[in-house]
């Protein structure tokens, strides 16, 4: 399944992911470009169940979208699905893409926030993939996130990939913090035939979109780390390994399986991605510790392109060195600014934050006091929905400040509230 390109706009501020992705669906269908802050204050007038819960309801979303492709009532409506299973939901959204070719909005990272699935790949589709399973297994899935990795550089545009695995049991699926009638429900909205072509798909006997091959009752099976690299494993390091004494992958390991994984995957075969890729090579990774789950460590293994700008990164499991995600700049002249910061830059962004208020305190601070955590941390929250974009912890006392890795200070981070 070819990867539809489509325009991507970035959500203004925290809040407006769900308002963002219906911006992106609307310039697709041609249907104009739609102000993101008018999008979202008609988004949250909708009636919901719920709503003081959500910043962009589901249904709120699908009844703009509605509102603005078809004012004549004449075409088809995007419909809201809601599933228990996230085989079943990714089976519609993959069926509708793939017959209709038109991308669906989802919502991910446990109910906190919205993307648009753009594209899939299946086995058959990559050539010399050596991945487990049949040609038609689907591998993974694409995306577009509102979310900028790259703050700096706003008119950076970067497309999405991850893996099936990652997909089903760390971001589609919601577990039960949803409110009302979504509560443990994975949720999608995709866009129907019109009415024209229901009677022509009525005609051929065919009424539900093709299906992909999502793995429901079989384990997921996927290509882990060969065996040649195993003596690579580290020594356990103070203050990273947790309780558990489970032993995280050396980085040489890191970057030789990134390198295997961008070549077996074949990125660098999507159209808008083969000059960004051509003649890429494997950056140092950088170690992160997920705060909300236990054992939760990953790498950010960056890309770079001959220029050595960074180009792509690529998000790597720390245990099992498996492939979960990744974010590629899809203009081969733009670049990632990803780079990690050292004691004194935090503590200098720290500084320059608090003498331009940016962030208030109403207490002392003293710099020589400060104590900065070496390890990388990052967990879903409204200050980062990517885990491209980890936080510094700078403690003084009881009293913490979450620097993330753009340079941008938050006094605390914000958890629990869906559709940002």
């Amino acid at each position: 399944m070819p990867v539809l390109n489509i325009k991507r706009f970035q959500q203004k501020n925290a809040c407006t992911c769900g308002a963002a992705c219906a911006q992106m669906i609307l310039y697709f269908l041609k249907k104009g470009r739609y102000n993101q802050a008018d999008l979202f204050n008609e988004i949250r007038a909708v009636k919901a169940r719920n709503k003081d819960q959500w910043l962009s309801s589901p249904q709120g979303i699908t009844k703009v979208l509605n509102k603005h492709k078809s004012p004549d009532k004449k075409a088809g409506n995007f419909k809201l699905y809601k599933d228990k299973s996230g085989e079943n939901l990714t089976n519609k959204i993959t069926g509708f893409i793939s017959r209709f070719k038109v991308p669906c909005i989802a919502l991910v990272e446990t109910g906190d926030h919205w993307i648009v699935v753009n594209g899939y790949h299946t086995k058959s589709e990559i050539r010399n993939a050596t991945m487990a399973g049949g040609p038609d297994q689907l591998i993974d899935l694409w995306y577009n996130d509102p979310i900028n990795i790259d703050v700096p550089n706003p008119k950076l545009f970067t497309q999405g990939n991850i893996d099936l695995h990652r997909w089903l049991h760390g971001y589609i699926f919601n577990r039960y913090r949803l409110p009302g009638i979504f509560k443990g429900k994975c949720v999608a909205i995709c866009d129907p035939l019109s009415e024209d072509e229901k009677d022509e798909e009525s005609e051929k006997g065919e009424k539900e979109p093709a299906e992909s091959n999502v793995p429901s009752k079989q384990p997921y099976q996927s290509f882990y780390m060969p065996r040649k690299y195993q003596p690579f494993i580290q020594k356990p390091l103070e203050n990273v390994i947790p309780a558990s004494g489970k032993k995280i992958v050396h980085p040489k390991t890191v970057v030789k399986y990134t390198s295997h994984v961008v070549k077996d995957r074949g990125f660098g075969q999507v159209k808008f991605l083969k000059k960004s890729l051509y003649n890429n090579y494997t950056g140092k990774p950088v170690l992160v510790k997920q705060l909300n789950r236990k054992n939760g460590f990953y790498y950010i293994v960056p890309l770079h392109n001959p220029k050595t700008d960074v180009c792509a990164l690529v998000m790597m499991g720390a245990y099992r060195c498996e492939y979960r995600e990744s974010s590629f700049a899809t203009n081969p002249k733009m670049k990632i600014s990803f780079k990690p910061l050292n004691k004194k830059d935090i503590i200098n962004v720290l500084k320059e934050a608090l003498e331009k208020n940016k962030i208030k305190v109403n207490f002392p601070i003293s710099m020589s006091k400060l104590s900065v955590q070496k390890q990388l941390v990052w967990k879903n929250c409204l200050e980062s929905h990517s885990p491209f974009l980890p936080f510094y912890v700078v403690s003084l006392g009881i009293h913490k400040f979450y620097i993330r890795i753009d340079k941008v200070v938050f006094r605390k981070l914000t958890t629990n509230i869906s559709g940002a």
